[in-house]
């Protein structure tokens, strides 16, 4: 316990961690999974609209990194997430295979990676928080929960909606 805590900078370890005390499921793992594999296929397709060449304008970088996440991420998020990119290939362009790659020596995955998975793991911790404050709210903070409408919880959480029908 004491070694996860002292190593929970490292996204993985952060990850297991909170997997460890029951914070967040491992279903998060796979959604990190999941969101690097996108973001690489979105940045072989962005490398094949300007050239194919294997690197691009850290420009074209932020524009596409704005474009796929939306409004799902805040200005500060994605200034993180560019940060990283400017630690992993310093200068104008980017190679930008080597934002995914792990370091042969250390195993270490890219500031880039870290950062994706970081803000990920962050922003489901933030809403089971919040869906745990809502749950309490609606039960008067009484520990023996015991009919709560899922719908009427939905309801009242902001980070999700349920249709009316």
């Amino acid at each position: 316990m004491h070694s996860l805590k002292r190593f929970s900078y490292d996204a993985d370890c952060a990850l297991f961690l909170k997997v460890f005390l029951g914070e967040v499921s491992e279903e998060v793992y796979k959604d990190q999974l999941r969101l690097i594999f996108d973001l690489h296929k979105l940045f072989c397709i962005m490398d094949v609209i300007h050239g194919n060449n294997g690197r691009m304008s850290k420009r074209v970088i932020r524009a596409g990194l704005r474009a796929y996440f939306g409004d799902s991420k805040g200005e500060d998020q994605l200034i993180e997430i560019t940060k990283a990119v400017d630690v992993d290939c310093p200068g104008a362009h980017a190679e930008w295979r080597a934002l995914f790659e792990e370091d042969p020596h250390t195993y270490n995955q890219s500031t880039f990676v870290e950062k994706i998975q970081t803000q990920l793991l962050d922003e489901r911790v933030a809403y089971f928080r919040n869906l745990e404050d809502v749950l309490y709210t609606l039960t008067a903070w009484k520990e023996d929960c015991t009919k709560v409408g899922p719908v009427q919880v939905a309801r009242t959480n902001p980070f999700h909606s349920v249709p009316d029908h």
